[in-house]
């Protein structure tokens, strides 16, 4: 059975995400990526774009 792990870097400007997958003899990037918002935009507007 594989495990999946998520990591997030967080942050208001620019948040960084990667899930790896662990199995036997390997681990695989699943999918990795930032989330990227304005500093011109309100604080909601970027929680939103966020979550």
């Amino acid at each position: 059975r594989a495990l999946r792990v998520m990591g997030v870097d967080p942050g208001l400007v620019d948040t960084g995400f990667g899930v790896l997958e662990a199995g036997p003899g390997a681990v695989t990037v699943v999918d990795a990526g930032v989330i990227s918002t304005s500093a011109s935009q309100s604080l909601e507007a970027r929680l939103n774009a966020i979550y």
